[in-house]
């Protein structure tokens, strides 16, 4: 019979969930520029017109199951 030492898998768990919220609190925000047809999702015109700026914010936060 096979089984889980909980001890063990509840510590790792609880270590990944510290590091990618450690990460996600550490990442810095993101600008890009999309083209105006892009934006709209036509097919005509993706990738012409002037450019958009977006400016991205990690928000979030880990919730683990077990």
């Amino acid at each position: 019979m096979i089984s889980a030492n909980s001890v063990i898998v509840n510590e790792i768990i609880s270590d990944i969930t510290v590091r990618i919220q450690e990460e996600l609190n550490s990442s810095q925000n993101s600008n890009l520029t999309i083209k105006l047809g892009s934006f709209l999702g036509s097919k005509l015109l993706a990738g012409k017109g002037p450019d958009i700026k977006i400016e991205l914010f990690t928000v979030g936060n880990i919730e683990t199951r077990t």
